[in-house]
């Protein structure tokens, strides 16, 4: 259905959920997960470098948007966002 990862730095750096399981929640069951590794890992702030079309999921979730950014892949420009988001510790 998806899968993520985070950094022992606390770097999220994918999050994906197939098209078939979108908006059922997997999504932010994934996220949790990982936010509570990060906090498992003492880790204070987590970022991601967030797509534009999941920018609101973030959003949604506490995440602030840190910069604009365009990425370029062969040539082509992507814009994309840094985000973080603070998470209390245990």
């Amino acid at each position: 259905m998806g899968f993520g990862d985070i950094t022992s730095g606390g770097y999220l750096d994918r999050l994906y959920v197939h098209k078939n399981f979108q908006r059922c929640g997997v999504a932010s069951q994934l996220l949790k997960a990982m936010e509570s590794k990060a906090q498992n890992l003492h880790v204070i702030e987590i970022t991601a470098d967030v797509s534009i079309t999941a920018k609101p999921f973030f959003l949604a979730k506490g995440f602030q948007t840190k910069e604009q950014q365009t990425t370029f892949i062969e040539n082509t420009p992507f814009l994309n966002f840094k985000m973080s988001k603070k998470i209390s510790s245990n």
